[in-house]
């Protein structure tokens, strides 16, 4: 293909770094059959970890 699609590598370090410890209300999955949503939590933070 000549003009293809570029393919995402994902989030960069510094991005998610950015990301640590920051607030979340509440986290939720979407199911890929139905389209529908199911709450995962609620009140926590993102928990990146070691990069």
């Amino acid at each position: 293909m000549l003009f293809g699609k570029k393919k995402s590598k994902g989030m960069d370090i510094k991005t998610l770094r950015s990301l640590d410890k920051c607030p979340v209300k509440y986290v939720t999955e979407r199911d890929s059959e139905t389209f529908r949503e199911n709450k995962l939590g609620n009140e926590g933070a993102i928990n990146i970890g070691r990069l």
